[in-house]
């Protein structure tokens, strides 16, 4: 899933339009129905790959979203704009990591991304996961229904 995401990035790079300008520009359901598209079946199924069915997955699992079912794992820029969100970690060898650390930004950054606006978006998200980095131990999570 990691190698997939940071292809995903190198790809979104070779294919950004800037529709949206630096401070909107996300992963738009387009975006991942093309790259999906290109996927073998063995790594997202054909049903995996519809509009609809990845329409319901960023939408059922964005941050804010009240579902029993939801993993959280996206947050929504705009109607049909998305970034994962940027305090997943996973559990690895070496303990929980950040999926931005695990992805190497400044790798991208510095030595694949070459389009301005995409290292822009990175450094954006960057700025984003470290704020809340900063805020997430002031915040009381059980006063929040």
């Amino acid at each position: 899933m990691i190698s997939v995401f940071r292809s995903f990035i190198i790809y979104k790079e070779e294919n950004v339009k800037g529709r949206h300008g630096d401070s909107l520009l996300a992963f738009d359901t387009l975006e991942f129905l093309r790259f999906f598209s290109g996927l073998s079946s063995n790594v997202a199924s054909e049903y995996r790959k519809e509009r609809s069915c990845l329409s319901s997955l960023l939408s059922k699992n964005e941050v804010d979203r009240k579902d029993p079912y939801n993993k959280k794992l996206f947050l929504r820029i705009e109607y049909g704009l998305y970034v994962p969100k940027p305090l997943i970690s996973i559990n690895t060898d070496e303990g929980w990591v950040n999926i931005y650390d695990l992805i190497k930004t400044n790798d991208l950054i510095d030595i694949h991304l070459k389009n301005q606006v995409m290292k822009n978006f990175i450094r954006r998200v960057m700025h984003i996961k470290t704020t809340l980095e900063n805020v997430k131990d002031s915040i009381d999570f059980s006063t929040i229904s």
